[in-house]
């Protein structure tokens, strides 16, 4: 008998055609409990009061601060952030959250770190029809082979950087929030180069004669020591092959 997976099926109403995506999950066999329409912060963590799901999947859009629920009464954009997705993931004691929206990684990793067993996100954006064909396939192959890994590799799209699947804090590609960060850095040291040699500059002007002339000897000093050293190698190498020629060791 095939497993039922249970589950917890997040869709807000955000103008965007999900209802195949909805679809594909029922002639699976699985148990779904769709959160759809107006959703709010307050539906979801009612729903899963006292409740256990294998799957949470989001479907809809996502950012590095969150996944976007329904607008409020005043039009404003509401996101439910990570912190509260691993509260929800926690209290259902999900294996898998699964955020079907554009450049989700952060999301993702935030719920890895919290020992969430997987996560398959998004490392960039998405077209709707990608993230629809994925979704089915994915859990197409899930039914088959009740191996989340395996269904992952089986669905996933060919396009590089598309989606990702997150386990125990290990990301299949891993480089792109810390070359993130690394350009961030670079760009912070690039617009202080002029104050730091400014500084620099600051520094040199206030060398005292004394302090100038200390310094020349001392860099000299090391030179000094450097060329004796080397001198020294040199010497005993020379000494050395003299000994073998003087041995017949050398032809």
């Amino acid at each position: 008998m095939a497993e039922q997976y249970k589950v917890l099926l997040i869709v807000p109403e955000l103008g965007l055609n999900l209802a195949p995506e909805q679809d594909a999950f029922y002639p699976l066999g699985f148990y779904v409990h769709p959160i759809q329409g107006e959703v709010t912060r307050e539906r979801i963590f009612a729903n899963v009061s006292k409740r256990e799901f294998d799957i949470i999947h989001y479907a809809g859009d996502a950012g590095p601060a969150g996944v976007r629920l329904s607008n409020d009464h005043n039009g404003g954009m509401v996101i439910l952030e990570a912190s509260a997705l691993v509260q929800i993931a926690r209290a259902v004691k999900a294996k898998l959250v699964f955020l079907n929206g554009c450049s989700s990684i952060i999301v993702g990793q935030t719920l890895i770190d919290e020992h969430i067993p997987y996560c398959i996100c998004t490392l960039a954006e998405i077209d709707n029809i990608m993230a629809r064909e994925t979704s089915q396939m994915f859990y197409q192959a899930l039914a088959e082979t009740h191996d989340i890994r395996t269904a992952f590799d089986l669905s996933k799209p060919p396009r590089p950087g598309a989606y990702v699947c997150l386990s125990n804090g290990v990301k299949e590609i891993s480089l792109k929030p810390i070359l993130d960060k690394l350009a961030v850095i670079s760009t912070f040291m690039t617009r202080n180069d002029t104050e730091h040699q400014a500084i620099l500059q600051t520094i040199a002007d206030n060398e005292s004669e004394h302090d100038r002339i200390m310094r020349v000897l001392l860099k000299s000093r090391a030179w000094n020591i450097v060329i004796m050293l080397a001198g020294m190698v040199g010497v005993g190498l020379i000494v050395g092959l003299m000994g073998l020629l003087g041995r017949g060791a050398l032809p």
